[in-house]
């Protein structure tokens, strides 16, 4: 599928009011993150990226609650600052998901599972492979 030509495309504007009605409305569901789509941050926290608009975008606009990342059921610590995230805690910042496990090991080989909160239209974009993510334009 071709790139739409640029006189398509045209400002997309928020109106906050129908914004805040709409996330007042929408259901958490849990996501699990997968092993392999994390990335080590410099500080040894593990970064998730959302692969598609539907994560980036979604994740831009609203800010989930306390709580939104567990580890084997159990809640993470929200963490204030991106750069604060140390054993146990989590941040989500724009499209990123970063945490460190409360035992600081490596959750690709851990053992435990991880799950962040979200809209079940990010849970179900976010399912597919990067490939058909591009592909899907999802």
């Amino acid at each position: 599928m071709n790139p739409p030509s640029p006189a398509l495309v045209g400002a997309v504007h928020v109106d906050e009011d129908w914004l805040r009605a709409v996330a007042a409305a929408t259901s958490l569901v849990p996501m699990r993150i997968l092993p392999g789509r994390l990335q080590r941050a410099p500080d040894g926290a593990q970064d998730l990226f959302f692969a598609s608009d539907t994560g980036r975008i979604v994740s831009y606009l609203f800010r989930p609650p306390d709580g939104a990342v567990l580890e084997d059921g159990r809640p993470l610590t929200r963490a204030f600052h991106i750069d604060e995230v140390h054993a146990g805690c989590y941040m989500v910042c724009r499209d990123q998901v970063r945490f460190r496990p409360s035992d600081d090991s490596d959750p690709r080989d851990s053992g435990r599972e991880y799950v962040v909160l979200v809209p079940p239209c990010v849970r179900d974009a976010e399912a597919h492979s990067i490939a058909d993510i591009r592909r899907l334009q999802l």
